[in-house]
């Protein structure tokens, strides 16, 4: 990709691709992480204790290495080899989950417990079912939700490693942003790089902003 064809269809191209990556392993992380962080909040003993260890330890792991795995998974002798998700965008998806799951429920489980045992004897008081708990305790720490995904779109948005090893960062049909910057400064085309970065930049901005708004309405 020479210099002259970053353009406007080629961004839109890639921001298309980036978006739906990011939006749909965020999306699915959140729907998964946000239960295991309730879960981590509320039970006790050695084996809750194991869980949250690996919980939180899971959240550096280096991206690479969550796409490695996903790579011997779904590769064609690996257990779901047969599906032929490798260079296919849900395989992106899919190595983004292991990322980005434990983000999202390492930072949501502080504050569900936190509020957790306030909200849990306020239902006994009233005699409110245990299985409103979460929806409850949900909307009580909605602040802390909205960052602990917002948190874990930070890091789908801005992952290179594990998406460039299963998506194969094939133009037109897994290149997203950040492998798109990587191609193009490889190529020497930096202000190509820069255009591309600046504007993953200003997406990534705006969403954070509009986050931050979500958090303080009531």
């Amino acid at each position: 990709m020479s210099q002259d064809t970053i353009n406007f269809s080629y961004i839109s191209q890639i921001f298309t691709m980036t978006m739906g990556v990011t939006l749909a392993s965020t999306a699915i992380s959140a729907l998964a992480g946000l239960p295991l962080g309730y879960l981590l909040s509320v039970k006790n003993g050695k084996i809750a204790n194991a869980m949250r260890s690996v919980t939180t330890a899971m959240t550096g792991i280096p991206p690479v290495v969550a796409g490695l795995c996903m790579y011997f998974i779904i590769t064609r002798g690996g257990p779901l080899g047969g599906l032929r998700l490798l260079y296919t965008p849900p395989a992106m998806v899919l190595a983004q989950l292991i990322i980005v799951i434990p983000v999202i429920a390492a930072t949501a489980y502080p504050a569900f417990m936190r509020a957790e045992q306030e909200i849990r004897e306020t239902c006994a008081g009233l005699r409110i079912p245990k299985r409103k708990i979460f929806r409850l305790l949900l909307r009580e720490c909605r602040p802390a939700c909205v960052s602990s995904v917002m948190t874990g779109f930070g890091r789908s948005i801005s992952e290179v490693g594990a998406v460039m090893l299963v998506g194969g960062n094939i133009a037109g049909r897994t290149r997203v942003m950040t492998t798109a910057v990587l191609t193009e400064t490889g190529r020497g085309n930096y202000a190509g790089a820069v255009l591309l970065g600046g504007f993953l930049l200003f997406v990534t901005i705006g969403l954070n902003l509009l986050a931050g708004r979500l958090r303080r309405e009531k």
